[in-house]
């Protein structure tokens, strides 16, 4: 419950899901999505709407009427998630085929097999093929440059586990070394 005594500026959704029928209670609840919140989004991008889902005809019974909008009829997450993922395996085929040698275009293939990746992963691995592509090797100190900190200003450690991190760093080091004999 989202009553009193929290504040939590991010919220974007509320969801009611219980009756609520303190006029005062309902209101602090809805409260809970005005609160601004800068750079929510992105830099820049800050909080300027929230979208209430009331399941219990709350807003009715109170005498609300908000905008209301049918929503997006998109393609799931997992179903773009997959997509991504399979453009992303086909495009390293196109993209790293000839760039040293075969072994990058493997490295990253087998990085990629046998894993869920999340869609920061996914455009990290798209960056690092990027640049593959571009310059044929890459020094591991640039995963914690732009574009890659621009997913995370964390690096590499915030969007993967240390293994994977590590395997990531190998699998440049071994690009490397493929170029350079």
């Amino acid at each position: 419950m989202l009553d009193t005594g929290i504040a939590v500026p991010e919220v974007v959704n509320l969801v009611f899901f219980k009756l609520v029928r303190s006029k005062t209670k309902f209101w602090q609840m809805v409260g809970r999505g005005t609160r601004l919140c800068p750079d929510l989004f992105a830099l820049g991008k800050h909080k300027e709407f929230f979208y209430i889902f009331d399941y219990c005809q709350n807003l009715e019974f109170f005498s609300q009427n908000p905008e209301t909008t049918d929503g997006a009829l998109g393609e799931s997450l997992g179903k773009r998630l997959f997509k991504t993922r399979l453009e992303l395996i086909g495009g390293l085929d196109r993209k790293l085929a000839g760039v040293v040698n075969e072994g990058p275009e493997k490295a990253l293939a087998s990085f990629m097999a046998g894993r869920t990746l999340s869609a920061n992963q996914i455009e990290f691995v798209s960056l690092i093929v990027e640049h593959l592509t571009e310059h044929g090797v890459m020094d591991a100190g640039l995963l914690y440059e732009s574009p890659f900190t621009d997913l995370n200003p964390q690096g590499p450690e915030a969007v993967f586990n240390s293994v994977q991190v590590g395997a990531l760093v190998a699998l440049l080091d071994d690009v490397r070394a493929r170029a350079v004999a």
